[in-house]
């Protein structure tokens, strides 16, 4: 009899601690795929973000072009700085 009530707590054990085990692990899978979800958002945004920063990059490139052929093409450089010369 104290065979079977040892086999029996013994298999009772293992029961709890693999319910356990498929607790935690269920937890942390869940843990897992949120933190991978966020990842993805984050490099979603940093990829926006980049192209932004180039599209940005490419109109200062394009307004500073636009800017020095202006003052190539104006005698005297910019409008400003003759007004400021003049005083």
């Amino acid at each position: 009899m104290e065979t079977f009530a040892s086999i029996f707590l013994a298999l009772i054990s293992i029961g709890f601690s693999l319910f356990h085990y498929t607790c935690v692990r269920r937890d942390y899978t869940e843990r897992i795929n949120a933190l991978k979800c966020e990842v993805q958002k984050l490099e979603d945004e940093y990829v926006c973000l980049s192209a932004d920063i180039r599209s940005r990059r490419q109109t200062v490139a394009t307004l500073e072009r636009e800017v020095a052929d202006f003052e190539r093409r104006v005698p005297g450089g910019r409008p400003k700085r003759r007004e400021a010369a003049a005083r």
